[in-house]
């Protein structure tokens, strides 16, 4: 049996293989292997060093506070989930219509680096957004 990684950014295995569900005791898709690992260099060269910056000046940024469900969840936002003080915040989002989960790329600030999250698209979160998100940031702001 072969068992493929999941694309946070796209939803799908890195191979582009159809994902149906878990397959415990699967040994690992080469092509995925291959294609996560030189993602996970691409995210710790270049995204993550960023991604620090952007943490650290979070409590700088006029922020709209509130409750929703993950499905709600954008780029640039940041979130908790209830019994968790850590702040996630959102880099990737991928959120199919019909599936039940949302994929994430998030930034733990806490823990300094990035991870892949599955999150069901109806788990209520508390969403911090900023005023000026990134994607409508001006170069110096």
């Amino acid at each position: 049996m072969t068992g493929h990684y999941r694309n946070s950014v796209t939803g799908d295995a890195y191979c582009a293989a159809q994902l149906v569900g878990l397959t415990p005791g699967a040994q690992e898709c080469a092509s995925c292997r291959q294609h996560r690992q030189e993602v996970q260099a691409v995210r710790q060269i270049y995204i993550l060093p960023s991604l620090r910056d952007d943490a650290a000046r979070w409590p700088q940024h006029t922020t709209e506070v509130f409750t929703d469900t993950a499905s709600a969840l954008r780029v640039g936002d940041a979130y908790t989930v209830p019994g968790c003080t850590d702040r996630h915040h959102v880099v990737a989002v991928s959120d199919r219509l019909h599936d039940t989960h949302t994929d994430l790329l998030v930034y733990l600030s806490g823990e300094d680096r990035l991870v892949d999250a599955r999150v069901r698209r109806g788990r209520l979160v508390r969403i911090e957004r900023p005023a000026n998100p990134p994607h409508t940031r001006t170069p110096l702001s």
